[in-house]
């Protein structure tokens, strides 16, 4: 029994070894890495973004001019429809822009190019693709959601730069953009995008618009107001987290609706 406990310490003690080793070596190669905790998986992202000019990005004198277009993607038209509806019914006075995949192709291929086009069709992952898609038709402005978030009343942000801060250190939950036409955090983050793409090999988290936009807002001067906010009052179970206003306090919506699967990312 005696010998059973000290093999058990002893292989408990070479994890723990090889964690502290494994997370230095990698530590060591990002120097900002530790401020992502625990995200180690960061790594390649920090290098691919460590050059990027960090004061071209303002918020002040914010003009009243996002239009009021709420966009969808999914890959599936008929569940666009339905929450296209949901988002209706609550913001009555908003147009709704829904793009299945197919819409995404055509969108890439006529506002930007060809390249563009192919990039997003060689995604494999469909929760990649939407972050490839929203990052550039928020180019054009509005209220971008992830299909999966619950409808809220939009008229309160609408005249603001919107990206919820995450539950993770120093990230944001970019399931909400809110914008103007051409917004330079929203044209660092295209820029930045063709970095990811030329100089990471695609891996879910690695073309994650997650890190690409927490990196670059970390490393900014300006960082993005603290408007919205994700809350999670049990860690693991993502049904229960949901979005809080960071002024008001008051709960905002659901990050996910409950029929959505967050495993399969589908309903």
């Amino acid at each position: 029994m005696r010998n059973s406990i000290i093999v058990v310490i002893a292989l408990l003690s070479v994890f723990i070894v090889s964690i502290i080793i494994l997370f230095s070596v990698t530590a060591f190669r990002c120097n900002s890495l530790w401020q992502f905790y625990p995200d180690i998986k960061f790594c390649d992202n920090i290098n691919a973004l460590k050059d990027e000019p960090k004061d071209t990005v303002t918020y002040e004198n914010y003009t009243n001019s996002t239009p009021k277009v709420i966009i969808l993607t999914y890959y599936d038209k008929d569940k666009l429809i339905k929450y296209g509806e949901k988002w209706k019914n609550v913001n009555p006075d908003y147009t709704i822009d829904l793009y299945d995949d197919d819409d995404c192709y055509k969108y890439l291929l006529n506002k930007f190019s060809k390249y563009h086009g192919n990039v997003f069709n060689n995604i494999k992952d469909g929760p990649i693709k939407a972050d490839y898609f929203r990052i550039h038709r928020m180019l054009e402005g509005g209220v971008y959601v992830d299909i999966d978030c619950e409808p809220f009343y939009l008229d309160t942000y609408i005249n603001q730069f919107v990206i919820p801060y995450s539950i993770h250190r120093n990230q944001l939950n970019p399931m909400i953009i809110i914008s103007r036409p051409n917004h330079p955090f929203i044209l660092q983050c295209i820029n930045a995008y063709e970095k990811f793409i030329k100089k990471i090999k695609y891996g879910y988290w690695k073309w994650s618009i997650v890190p690409l936009t927490s990196i670059l807002n970390f490393q900014n001067k300006q960082k993005i107001p603290k408007i919205l906010r994700e809350v999670a009052p049990t860690y693991f179970n993502k049904k229960e987290h949901y979005i809080k206003d960071d002024i008001t306090g008051k709960k905002v919506c659901l990050v996910r609706v409950p029929e959505y699967n967050n495993k399969t990312h589908s309903f």
